[in-house]
C-alpha cells in the first residue's frame, strides 16, 4: 500500500548521542524482525548492550516515523508467528504511549480496529507541543473509531489537547470519534481507564 511505501521509506533524524544509540538498537531489531535495511534508511549501526538498556527511554527522541516502522515491523513479525487476527488488532497508550497511538493512528490507521490514547499528548517536542501534522494525522484517524480519554486536572499534558485532536478529527468527517475527561483526574488518569469495563466494551464491540 502508499500509505506503508511512504512509511517504510522514512528515515531516522540522528542527533544526539541518544538519537544514535536509539537508531542502532532499533536498526538491529528490525534486521531480528525481518525487516530489510534499506527499509530503515542509510548506514545502520551496530547496538551495544549500553544502547539496548537505554532503548526504551531513548527511543521517544527519534522521528515518530522512524518509531513507527520499528512498531509496525513488530507487528507484523507477529502476524507472521502468531495466530493473529489482522482485522482485531487495537491501538492504545497511556502518556507517551498516549502520544504514540495518536501518531502510529495517525500515519497508518488501517492497521487497527480502534485505537484508544490515554492522556497522550500531540506533538514530538513534548507535552504541550502539537504536531504541525495534526490536519493529516485527523484526515486519517477519521477512518478509525477513536476513544480519547484525559484528565481536566492534567498539568503534564494538557486535557485541550486531546480535545483538539478529537476536534479535529471530527471535523474532518469522523463520525466515530469520542473524547472523555474526568473531571477529577489528571495525568494518572489512566488507572481509572484501563480498570473500568466501559473502555474494554468500547474497545472489543
Amino acid at each position: 500500500e502508499a500509505g506503508q511505501e511512504r512509511l517504510l521509506d522514512a528515515r531516522f533524524r540522528r542527533g544526539s548521542a541518544s538519537d544514535a544509540n536509539a537508531f542502532a538498537v532499533a536498526a538491529d531489531y528490525l534486521r531480528r524482525a525481518g525487516c530489510s535495511e534499506r527499509e530503515t534508511g542509510d548506514e545502520v549501526q551496530v547496538p551495544d548492550e549500553a544502547a539496548v538498556e537505554q532503548f526504551a527511554g531513548s527511543l521517544h527522541l527519534v522521528d515518530p516515523a522512524a518509531a513507527i516502522i520499528g512498531a509496525f515491523c513488530a507487528v507484523e513479525h507477529l502476524k507472521a508467528t502468531l495466530p493473529v487476527d489482522g482485522k482485531r488488532i487495537y491501538l492504545t497508550g497511556n502518556s507517551m504511549g498516549g502520544y504514540g497511538s495518536w501518531a502510529w493512528g495517525g500515519h497508518n490507521p488501517e492497521h487497527f480496529a480502534a485505537i484508544a490514547p490515554v492522556v497522550g499528548g500531540i506533538g514530538r517536542g513534548g507535552p504541550k507541543d502539537v504536531t504541525p501534522d495534526l490536519e493529516a494525522w485527523a484526515a486519517n484517524l477519521a477512518k478509525v473509531p477513536v476513544y480519547a480519554f484525559a484528565g481536566a486536572n492534567d498539568r503534564v499534558v494538557p486535557a485541550e489537547r486531546s480535545e483538539r485532536m478529537v476536534a479535529a478529527i471530527r471535523k474532518a468527517g469522523g463520525t466515530k470519534a469520542k473524547l472523555k475527561v474526568y473531571p477529577n483526574e489528571g495525568h494518572g488518569a489512566g488507572r481509572v481507564v484501563f480498570s473500568t469495563a466501559e473502555f474494554y466494551d468500547w474497545m472489543f464491540s
